[in-house]
């Protein structure tokens, strides 16, 4: 017998608590509410969507809150609510199936599944009544429960065509070959349809697409064509200057509604602002752009300040929302501004940041510095910037949008690598300290016996760690690596690489998203496209590439060419959903290593003249104190045979010391001409 009750209050997701009032007889994801599915024979209605999510909360309130609604939810299905944050696997699982039914992808995703959990029919965001060409939800479900009950031939066609297509989608397709050609043409073409006014992908909505920034930098620096790097910088500066950036605290918002980065989607997401700082870091390194400078700091600030938790780690999220109103919390009047700043300092902040009597936006105005080109003054930014901590502190008064603290180790990874790269690049060791520390709490609180768990959240682990789990957090301990020479982090990147290998391998080729432990789903999905966040794949093929570098061992190499193939003939028939592995496959080609044991060498010197060759993300060892040495590996044999001096390693050779960085700079033009064609 079905229980009559919502089950969510004993979750700890804080989406998952959002809804435990409702009176829909809410279930989490686990065997006993897919148990109950198969003892009543009911189909299951799976609500799949996250707590910043604002399409995700209009549906709750039409629906989910309502009596009427709920009645017709709970006599006719199962009902299965899931935080795609935390079960992230499911979700991909559920959205690749409505892509499979020629559906527009989304949140919220609401999906119909047999008692098995197989798929057959689904949407996104249902109206509770008609509306914006969308059937009423009501009408929907008793269409759905009764074809099920009625009309079960149509429903094995469904499953049929779906269960194909998803296992065609999760097969290895290892026959095409992956070359540099085909890397500069996917560039090319990203670059066709880039907005040269406002930078960015052409047309609305704009999303950052970082994947598409890094490709473009990367083509421009392969082929010297200074309208690459120029784009990236553009985009990249816009959006720093645009309403996407809280220019109060710091941090991005997800993306924009329109194509000039004003409107934003209010909702801030750790893993955007984590692949947007590493973005401008690479580029602050090649440029020295002052905005991109001032906004790496500003957020970073807001990340310690605003996303971390007790003990370390950092949030996930803030909605969109407060007071029931979208972007209410970030939005000012000119009334506001200048009774908290008074009539002169309120007009002189109001002419720079775009606050209008009229607003920019709903009768309000959303700040931003879209009509510069660049930074004013130092004593015009000195005073703008007090004026925001003046503002940022009446702000901090309002009733603030909703925080999603769970942590996420995949998440926490992305934003480590990002903070502890800058950290090198502006040699701020405070910053150092920072992503120690969120380091330390993934390793020591969400980690056991090298087995990571996905989540952490009111005290309290959720979930098997997967494959991206994995891999951002194996990127975030060698860069902790490159920065400290603390071997500790060498360890933590090869035990979980050992890990990954044990349980995540598939028997072609590449890697699944969940572990081989994994009991609760149709399948195990496995793919190399690119997603809001990095995958898995491409991102394992990078942390490889470095591994081999670093350590030495040829095994690494080999099962980065193993991880091109299994996906190689999806990179060549759709290279453009594809772009992470592009970028992953451009840094095993122009991996370079630079190492000295010379005193006095400073790091982040060695890093800006290395991009200043364009070779990205390089593997800069050094000793500044000149006591001790760098340890064991391949470059490092090589150098021991060789007079004092800095080495400079690329893929199949190294380079004759240099005996000072004057020397230094002509070693890397060497190394741009001898280095290996892609294609070898």
């Amino acid at each position: 017998m079905q229980k009559s009750i919502n089950l969510l209050g004993e979750e700890t997701s804080p989406y998952l608590l959002q809804h435990r009032d409702n009176p829909v007889h809410w279930r989490a994801w686990n065997d006993a509410s897919l148990a109950e599915a198969r003892e009543l024979n009911k189909p299951i209605l799976l609500s799949i969507g996250y707590a910043a999510c604002h399409w995700c909360h209009v549906m709750a309130h039409e629906s989910f809150e309502d009596r009427e609604t709920a009645d017709v939810m709970n006599k006719l299905f199962v009902n299965i609510k899931v935080d795609r944050e935390e079960r992230p696997d499911v979700d991909a699982i559920y959205m690749a199936a409505l892509h499979q039914l020629g559906e527009q992808g989304g949140w919220p995703l609401t999906m119909f599944l047999t008692p098995d959990a197989a798929p057959f029919w689904g949407g996104t965001y249902f109206p509770k009544e008609p509306n914006y060409g969308r059937p009423g939800f009501i009408h929907v479900m008793t269409g759905i429960a009764r074809i099920f009950h009625e009309e079960p031939e149509k429903i094995e066609q469904n499953l049929q065509a779906v269960r194909e297509r998803l296992n065609h989608q999760n097969a290895a397709r290892p026959q095409a070959e992956i070359d540099n050609d085909l890397f500069l043409l996917t560039g090319e073409k990203i670059l066709s349809i880039w907005d040269p006014v406002n930078g960015g992908v052409q047309g609305a909505p704009k999303f950052p697409q970082t994947n598409m920034i890094e490709i473009l930098w990367r083509c421009g620096q392969q082929n010297g064509n200074s309208k690459y790097n120029s784009q990236t910088l553009f985009a990249l500066e816009r959006m720093a200057f645009g309403g996407i950036y809280d220019h109060l605290a710091g941090g991005f918002a997800r993306y924009t509604v329109d194509e000039r980065w004003l409107v934003p989607h209010f909702e801030k997401m750790l893993y955007d602002n984590a692949m947007i700082l590493n973005q401008m870091v690479a580029q602050w390194l090649e440029t020295k752009s002052p905005i991109l400078e001032k906004t790496i700091a500003e957020t970073i600030e807001w990340l310690r300040r605003d996303m971390q938790m007790d003990g370390g780690g950092l949030a996930s999220s803030y909605d969109a929302d407060s007071e029931g109103e979208e972007g209410r919390f970030y939005v000012w009047t000119l009334a506001e501004i200048e009774s908290i700043l008074g009539p002169n300092d309120g007009a002189f902040f109001a002419h720079h940041y775009d606050i209008k009597s009229v607003g920019n936006w709903e009768g309000k105005s959303i700040p931003n510095r879209l009509h510069s080109k660049a930074l004013e003054d130092l004593d015009t930014e000195t005073r703008l910037g007090e004026m925001r901590n003046i503002l940022l502190e009446n702000r901090r008064q309002r009733v603030w949008p909703g925080l999603d603290d769970k942590i996420l180790a995949d998440w926490n990874g992305l934003a480590i690598t990002a903070i502890i790269r800058a950290s090198r690049a502006f040699e701020r060791s405070d910053w150092y300290e920072f992503a120690e520390g969120v380091f330390r709490f993934v390793s020591e609180s969400m980690s056991e016996n090298n087995v990571l768990v996905h989540s952490f959240c009111a005290g309290k682990t959720n979930g098997q760690g997967m494959l991206a789990d994995y891999a951002n957090m194996i990127e975030a301990a060698l860069e902790m690596y490159q920065t400290s020479l603390d071997e500790k982090y060498i360890s933590f990147a090869k035990d979980w690489a050992d890990t990954v290998n044990r349980h995540f391998l598939a028997k072609d080729g590449g890697y699944y998203m969940t572990p081989d432990t994994s009991n609760d789903l149709i399948l195990r999905p496995r793919n190399g496209a690119d997603d809001a966040t990095p995958n898995g794949n491409p991102t394992m093929m990078r942390n490889f590439t470095v591994l081999g570098a670093i350590t030495g061992n040829v095994g690494y190499d080999a099962t980065v060419r193993k991880i091109l193939s299994a996906f190689s003939g999806d990179i060549k028939e759709n290279p453009h959903a594809h772009v992470g592995f592009l970028n992953a496959f451009d840094q095993a080609n122009r991996q370079i290593q630079v190492l000295t044991n010379k005193a006095g060498v400073n790091k982040s010197s060695l890093e800006e003249k290395i991009s200043a060759a364009k070779f990205p993300y390089p593997i800069v060892l050094t000793n500044e104190t000149g006591s001790g040495t760098i340890p064991e590996n391949l470059a490092a044999e090589a150098i021991s045979k060789m007079p004092d001096g800095i080495h400079v390693c690329i893929p199949g050779a190294c380079l004759p010391p240099a005996m000072n960085e004057e020397d230094l700079v002509q070693r890397l033009s060497e190394a741009r001409t001898t280095m290996p064609s892609a294609k070898d």
